[in-house]
């Protein structure tokens, strides 16, 4: 289309810049789309007005049926009660009277915009009135006690049905009318759609028109010239010259001027390019060959650091404190984050069934059951790889024969897959297995395998941890069960033995022959052998169980051992054996334990020592201290023991063959002396040489006393007062067995002269005391000789004349059960050993006041 001569519209459009032509060729269609957008909105607002109207219609017509139902159901039910006389046949009556004037309402609410409608709903309201009042009359005539005879109502009857035809006349009129005006409305909607279908139509065919005319147009004057300076490129592109033709003022002719010049140019860079191209060639392939170094450089760096990452989080789960499956689960999860996988599992192998059970799933799949919970060996790639103890590992997943399920690994797009058997100590203990979608280097290949190894370690320990807790538990258990059976069996067989004894002494007393007397001296022996092994038996129980309560405090040595040569010695004197006290020079001693279970233990050894020495056979008992402990020794200078005995000294129930010696014994005495030793934080041992004698020994913390304590700490005795002051106007009572704590009391109480304090070492003495003496304040120990502080604290309050008495109890049995226990049970106040001097004397402030 040249741009001189010619038709001048050509002319003109060839010269106008490109957007210009292209809004003239949008308009056309545009234009055409405004219009048929324009009738269809009008068409389409014509069909919404149509169905509106019969919309209308539809309503009104069953507005109409509404009401006539209602008038017949009130009919029909005043007409039962007529009948029948039924109230219960007026029920519908009264739901139609409510309902019917608001349908009525409704009804003409409706048809305000034909004026015909509106007199006759004008004359249904009235008709209904009528209707009703007729209906009204009829229920009132049962209603009356002096009713008139039944052919009375004809009247009546034949003025409510011609009410009620009227009605039906109108409503059947109101009916017809908008039948009439429902047909003229549908045919108004059928005009106005067909109406809207010609304007859409008709509005296409000219858009498309319009579209097809200014494609037209701008093909014929833009296309052919594109199509012109695209041969010209291509001449421009071999190197030929170029014919151009200005066609026009337009950005194309300026593109063709510009081609044109951008020839000249072109021709004279095109050497120097090509100079270049030749020298940077080998620029680019040394800069090509770096790049791919430095790329494989930084994905070696890359993935070791994700190895190393995976390795971490696996060595980290692996030494948390967590149950096996959690373990497992974060191991699962590391894979599927550092390398990258589709998903990760891990399978433990459970040899009784030979079955790997599947115990982590990460990644893709979650879930612990289904066809791969569990995987019996030798079957399935997994249990393949349990059964042939070696890796499957692959880059190509489709076509392995090992992959059962391929169109599952082309529909997920799984492209390597790594499994590792579990092996500790040749034994398989689980399988490791993985799905990607990218292929898996040799490097995460190795560093997967010595996971693996990590992993399965940790599998064999873990059941082996399990294993040693099953044992202990069952261990535990049955200990329990043993000691609760001897315990129970111990109590049960007191109730006979009580009888036996009893009635034993009670036939001693009554003078009987010697052989009598020799039979029950056997019985009453046996009896009390029995009663001591049924003591030694619940109190083994007791240890063995944990139930058995002791008080640890400072324990002054010499006093316990003193008290001990003194009850064995009527022993020592029957056996002719010579018991000696070594008592060492440096003064007494204290040892943190149990004052009564000690005793108990220093009892066991020293009667020991003097049964089975022999009669002019020798025991002395000593102290040694070394690096802060004291040693108690028992030794004597009987036969000794033999080396192979010795091991078996604190077993139960072996006396070591003494049993044939005629000595009485248990075969318990040891291994109870062995259990306390050992509850109260101490060590038992023991040492013999035949024909030379043994040495049995105890060994405790040597701690220092209350008083010693006491006194380091700044007490001491309190400045005399006056002659006056000083006449004790107090009373207060100690019930406490160890001379030490006495001891301390009477230190403490030097500072308040004012009270007299009464010290009793048993809890029988202790409430024969209070009763008589009737203290101001009683301190209270709760592990006594004979009866606990509890039973001793009930008997108080039980008692009249002690029942006032405040108590206060003194323990080093600090458990947060027995301080709520006995404060539930009445004492007062409830401190702990060792004793807090300055809230002893706040205490007893408070308590005793003159």
């Amino acid at each position: 289309m040249p741009s001189r001569g010619g038709n001048p519209i050509k002319r003109v459009f060839a010269n106008l810049p490109l957007n210009a032509k292209g809004l003239v060729v949008v308009s056309i269609p545009l234009a055409a789309l405004l219009g048929t957008t324009l009738a269809a909105y009008s068409a389409f607002r014509q069909n919404q007005l149509a169905d509106a109207a019969v919309r209308h219609t539809f309503e009104v017509s069953y507005r109409i049926l509404h009401v006539l139902k209602l008038l017949v159901d009130a009919e029909t039910g005043m007409r039962g009660y007529v009948l029948t006389g039924t109230p219960e046949f007026l029920e519908p009556y009264h739901d139609v009277m409510g309902r019917l004037p608001e349908a009525v309402a409704g009804l003409g609410s409706l048809i305000q915009d034909n004026p015909a409608q509106v007199e006759r709903i004008r004359r249904v309201r009235r008709l209904v009135t009528q209707r009703q009042e007729s209906l009204d009359a009829l229920r009132s005539y049962w209603g009356r006690p002096d009713r008139p005879p039944v052919s009375s109502l004809a009247p009546l009857l034949a003025k409510g049905k011609s009410v009620m035809d009227s009605l039906r006349a109108e409503l059947a009129a109101m009916d017809a009318e908008e039948a009439r005006l429902m047909t003229e409305r549908t045919q108004g909607a059928k005009r106005s759609e067909q109406w809207t279908r010609y304007a859409i139509v008709g509005g296409a065919l000219t858009g498309l028109l319009g579209g097809l005319l200014a494609i037209l147009v701008f093909t014929r004057g833009v296309s052919d010239r594109v199509r012109r300076l695209e041969i010209q490129a291509g001449r421009l592109a071999q190197g030929l010259p170029l014919s151009l033709e200005p066609s026009g003022k337009d950005e194309i002719g300026g593109l063709e001027q510009a081609l044109a010049e951008a020839a000249g140019l072109l021709a004279g860079r095109d050497e120097e390019l090509r100079r270049r191209v030749a020298e940077s060639a080998s620029i680019n392939e040394a800069l090509h060959a770096e790049v791919n170094v430095r790329r494989e450089a930084e994905a070696s760096l890359a993935e070791k650091a994700r190895l190393t990452a995976l390795a971490a989080d696996v060595a980290v789960a692996l030494t948390q404190a967590h149950p096996l499956r959690q373990t497992l689960q974060h191991c699962a999860q590391a894979f599927v984050q550092h390398l990258d996988a589709a998903f990760a599992r891990v399978w433990t192998l459970n040899a009784e069934e030979n079955v790997l059970e599947l115990q982590a799933s990460a990644g893709l799949y979650t879930h612990l059951d289904g066809p791969h919970g569990r995987v019996p060996v030798g079957q399935f790639k997994i249990g393949l790889i349990a059964h042939e103890r070696q890796p499957h590992l692959t880059n190509a997943v489709a076509g392995d024969p090992r992959v059962g399920d391929q169109e599952w690994a082309r529909r997920e797009g799984m492209v390597a897959f790594a499994g590792y058997p579990l092996i500790v100590e040749e034994r398989v203990v689980g399988v490791l297995a993985m799905f990607a979608r990218q292929p898996l280097s040799q490097g995460v290949l190795q560093s997967m395998g010595s996971v693996a190894n990590g992993i399965g370690l940790y599998i064999e320990r873990a059941r082996n941890l399990e294993a040693l807790h099953k044992a202990k538990e069952e261990a535990e258990r049955a200990n329990l069960a043993k000691s609760e059976f001897i315990s129970r069996t111990s109590h049960e067989l007191r109730t006979p033995l009580n009888a036996i004894l009893g009635f034993a002494q009670i036939l001693e007393i009554e003078q009987p022959t010697p052989a009598q007397r020799d039979s029950l001296q056997q019985i009453l022996r046996a009896g009390r052998h029995l009663l001591d092994l049924i003591n030694e038996l619940i109190d083994i129980a007791r240890i063995e169980s944990g139930k058995l309560a002791f008080s640890p405090e400072p324990v002054a040595v010499s006093g316990a051992v003193q008290e001990v040569c003194e009850l064995v010695q009527p022993l020592a004197g029957r056996h002719g054996v010579e018991i000696h006290w070594d008592q060492p020079p440096s003064g007494d001693r204290h040892i943190t334990a149990d004052r009564q279970r000690l005793k108990q233990v220093l009892l066991n050894l020293v009667s020991n020592a003097v049964k089975y020495s022999g009669a002019g056979a020798r025991v002395i008992v000593s102290t040694r201290e070394a690096e802060g402990r004291l040693r108690l020794q028992v030794r004597d200078t009987g036969p000794g023991i033999p080396p192979e005995k010795i091991a078996r000294l604190f077993s139960l129930f072996d006396r070591l063959g003494a049993e044939r010696s005629g000595v009485e014994g248990t075969g318990m005495g040891l291994v109870l002396a062995k259990g306390l030793t050992e509850l109260m934080g101490g060590r038992i041992g023991a040492e013999s040489r035949v024909g030379e004698g043994s040495v049995f020994w105890v060994e405790f913390p040597i701690v220092a006393g209350p008083v010693e304590r006491f006194e380091a700490a700044g007490g001491g005795p309190a400045a005399a007062e006056s002659e006056t002051a000083a006449v004790a106007r107090h009373k207060l009572l100690y019930i406490e067995d160890n001379p030490s704590n006495i001891q301390l009391m009477e230190r403490i109480l030097q500072r308040r002269p004012r009270v007299r304090l009464l010290t009793a070492a048993a809890g029988r003495l202790g409430l024969e005391l209070a009763r008589s003496h009737r203290p101001d304040l009683i301190l209270l120990d709760v592990h006594l000789p004979d009866i606990g502080g509890e039973q001793v604290l009930e008997e108080l309050h039980n008692h009249p004349a002690t029942r006032s008495i405040p108590v206060i109890i003194i323990s080093a049995d600090a458990t947060p059960g027995q301080i709520q226990r006995l404060l539930k049970a009445g004492a007062r106040s409830y401190l702990t050993k060792p004793i807090d001097v300055a809230a002893l004397l706040k205490v007893l402030d408070e308590t005793v006041k003159d």
